[in-house]
């Protein structure tokens, strides 16, 4: 029984360690495919042309541009009066009359009508930045997500290949009387639950790529493979205030806030200079008749000019738009007090994240997945021995496939959150990244 022993390990050691750790390459690819890689800034470029609610966000930038464009003088007015009796005055018989009026608003009343309306410009492509901040992010996301899942994919086929080699050495040692089939059952059960999981993963992975296909514009989802190894910044180590502030000079949305209440302090100043008289200047000319008149007519055209005043008598109106401008100006200084406590918040929560994050990433990649690998061989080798059982090699097995599992999910949430932060200060995070030291 020594030799059959001595086969059964043999097998045992050589088949696992031909299938080693690495990974299966290439199974999450849809079948009969040659996918390159796709960087991130690749589907970020297509989301700015391809997505149709960024585009119609941006046209909203144009039409507020043209808007500007109208503000200016009203058009003068020619009004012609033609008499069919005609009016008989000292200077002869009057038979029709031209006049031509032009009004003037108020000194100041166009100046603030053409910054409202280059401030609504303003405030429109700074609320299609915050769009677009926003839709790259949840482009991030989804890619993030798809990296996520085709390492796990990876690691799970990986596990389940080498179940199979349990399974096979199982079955042999049981052939020859030296396990049981208890073993064997195991075995299948685990590689039954991985199974279940890849098709999980798989099916998370179409929706994500649908997900991906509704930001892009696309007809159909499109199988989309991630670059194999992603950038991650270190986390910010400076201080908070710092990048609050920087969030708050930077952020769209706060920038928008910041021209709307300035808009709405010209609106105010409008609403009150709408007591204000216009005026209006016009000038006539009467065609006289030349006909036999009394000796006192000479029958000569007459000509006047003129001026208007607009009487601003009934002020009911005035004042109920002076009042809703105040209140929306103070709705607005309302909001941007609460984005400015809700940025400062966010951003001590992003960072605080960020840096538990990449001491897990560290400690993961650098203390427990190299312990559990320690653990695997000493298992695997106790197991080819005769001194340890199976269920503690398939423990010592699942104990690696879970922390690499969870270093591939810390590793999601990482990036992640970089993401949301750089959406949240409205750039590039690395810049919060220098050294520095604390004041005592």
């Amino acid at each position: 029984m020594l030799w059959t022993r001595r086969l059964a390990q043999t097998i045992l050691i050589c088949v696992v360690a031909a299938c080693g750790t690495n990974t299966v390459k290439g199974q999450n690819a849809m079948p009969g495919a040659e996918l390159e890689p796709v960087l991130l800034e690749t589907l970020v470029d297509s989301l700015r042309v391809r997505n149709p609610v960024l585009r119609a966000s941006r046209l909203t930038t144009q039409i507020h541009l043209e808007r500007r464009r109208e503000v200016s003088l009203a058009d003068p007015s020619v009004m012609f009066t033609y008499f069919p009796r005609p009016v008989f005055t000292a200077r002869g018989s009057q038979r029709w009359s031209l006049r031509a009026e032009q009004r003037f608003p108020f000194p100041g009343k166009l100046s603030l009508r053409r910054k409202i309306a280059e401030g609504d410009a303003v405030a429109a492509t700074l609320r299609a930045d915050d769009l677009e901040n926003r839709l790259i992010f949840e482009v991030k996301q989804a890619y993030y997500r798809l990296y996520r899942m085709d390492r796990q994919l990876e690691l799970a086929r990986e596990f389940q290949q080498r179940l199979s080699v349990f399974e096979e050495a199982a079955s042999s040692r049981y052939a020859v009387g030296l396990g049981q089939q208890q073993e064997i059952l195991k075995a299948q059960l685990e590689r039954g639950t991985l199974g279940v999981l890849i098709e999980a993963l798989e099916a998370d992975r179409t929706s994500t790529e649908k997900e991906l296909a509704r930001l892009l514009n696309f007809d159909k989802p499109e199988h989309i493979e991630p670059m194999g190894v992603i950038s991650l910044p270190d986390p910010p180590n400076i201080p908070i205030e710092t990048i609050v502030d920087s969030a708050l000079t930077r952020h769209p949305e706060v920038a928008m806030l910041d021209t709307l209440m300035n808009n709405k302090r010209l609106e105010v100043s409008l609403a009150k200079k709408e007591w204000l008289p216009d005026l209006g200047i016009h000038a006539s000319y009467i065609s006289i008749a030349q006909e036999e008149i009394p000796a006192s007519a000479d029958g000569q055209d007459a000509f006047a000019i003129g001026a208007s005043i607009r009487i601003p008598l009934f002020g009911g109106n005035r004042n109920v738009g002076v009042s809703r401008a105040q209140l929306e100006q103070t709705q607005l200084e309302l909001d941007r007090i609460a984005i400015e406590t809700e940025v400062r918040t966010h951003v001590d929560d992003l960072v605080s994240r960020l840096k538990r994050e990449s001491r897990q990433m560290k400690l993961f990649a650098e203390s427990l997945i190299p312990q559990a690998e320690t653990t695997v061989e000493v298992t695997l080798s106790g197991y080819t021995s005769g001194r340890i059982g199976f269920l503690d090699l398939l423990d010592a097995e699942r104990m690696l496939f879970a922390l690499r599992n969870h270093l591939e999910e810390t590793i999601e949430h990482y990036a992640i959150a970089s993401a949301e932060l750089e959406r949240t200060v409205g750039g590039s995070i690395v810049e919060f990244t220098t050294p520095y030291r604390e004041t005592p």
